[in-house]
């Protein structure tokens, strides 16, 4: 399985709570990553205040096993490894062809050392896509045959508060979130096929198992997960020197890093003063290539990042060489993403 890789997004955020705030970009190669996702208008949205039963919009319980609420918080207790608890909601907009999110922030408290204690569930009627958590880590793919998801030389404790955020991308994929952070992805093709049930499912559903885990929050999202629309970014790079050459065609953008899969397009302009005058239309990496080499101290980039539905673009800086009017030959370093917030 791959290592974890950081997404953009502050401490605490999630798909869900999104974020619209690009940070500034500093000058001299060094920058922030840019990604804007804005915050996911969510279908449904538990926030364990009531058992989920009595929750609007309620939830089907299954299972005879204990399930109570306290302090904002839902805990589901199997003890007999005879029965089970879990929730549903059936959702015929969850099918085959259909974009969905579910997300959960979740602990497992105790657990029998099976090979699945609790899942999180998204069924269209044509497949399984979810994940699996038990106290040596998360199941992906076939549950029945697959071995605990690592990330690198560790593994995730379940048994402290995460946040799992499935991502089905019509019938493409699987995409799992941790934190905020992207984990992996599944090809749709490769998960378990199981026909009917169209919805989404929480907590213990195996009869041999036992468990308890511990809810703060559920939520779901069904249909287009990221807008489409297209934000923007602009700012100048100083080369330090007025009329500076800057060689379009060694231009190299660093775009959509950590799996977005939206396109980036570029406006630029050059001049010896700041905020030069950009180019009439936007271009792609290519063309802008194979544009003349504008002159001046400040090269401007102004990016538009197209979102394509099932996630948004991201940028991460550029790299070019330029011709000071000295002769000097400078090749400007690529910007360097940086973390924002604490994992």
């Amino acid at each position: 399985m791959p290592a974890l890789t950081q997404r953009f997004m502050p401490e605490g955020a999630t798909l869900a709570s999104g974020v619209r705030e690009p940070g500034a970009l500093a000058d001299n190669g060094v920058g922030i990553y840019l990604n804007l996702d804005p915050a996911v208008s969510l279908d449904v949205d538990y926030t364990a205040d009531a058992l989920p039963e009595s929750a609007s919009p309620a939830w089907t319980k299954s299972g005879t096993q204990s399930a109570s609420v306290a302090g904002g918080e839902l805990t589901l207790s199997d003890t007999s490894g005879a029965d089970s608890i879990g929730y549903d909601r059936a959702e015929a907009g969850a099918d085959t062809a259909s974009s969905a999110l579910l997300g959960a922030r979740m602990k497992l408290t105790a657990d029998d050392g099976g090979a699945i204690s609790n899942i999180l569930d998204i069924r269209d009627g044509t497949r399984e896509v979810g994940i699996g958590l038990h106290t040596d880590g998360i199941v992906v793919n076939d549950f029945a045959g697959e071995k605990p998801f690592e990330l690198g030389d560790d593994r995730i404790d379940t048994s402290i508060y995460h946040t799992y955020e499935i991502c089905k991308v019509t019938n493409v994929r699987m995409d799992l979130y941790i934190d905020g952070r992207y984990a992996l992805s599944v090809p749709y093709s490769a998960l378990r096929s199981l026909a009917g049930n169209d919805g989404f499912l929480f907590g213990m559903f195996s009869n041999a198992r036992t468990s308890t885990a511990v809810y703060d929050r559920v939520y779901y999202k069904i249909s287009t997960l990221w807008p489409s629309d297209s934000p923007t970014f602009d700012k100048d790079f100083d080369s330090g020197s007025n009329d500076t050459v800057w060689d379009m065609s060694t231009i190299k953008m660093v775009e959509n890093l950590f799996g977005e899969e939206g396109n980036v397009k570029y406006k630029y302009g050059a001049g010896n003063a700041a905020a030069p005058a950009l180019n009439g239309s936007f271009l792609t990496e290519a063309q802008i290539q194979s544009e003349a080499d504008p002159t001046g101290r400040f090269l401007r980039i102004q990016g538009q990042l197209n979102g394509d539905g099932s996630q948004d673009a991201g940028w991460g800086g550029f790299e070019i060489a330029m011709t000071t009017a000295a002769g000097g030959f400078v090749a400007q370093r690529p910007l360097v993403h940086q973390n924002i917030g604490t994992y």
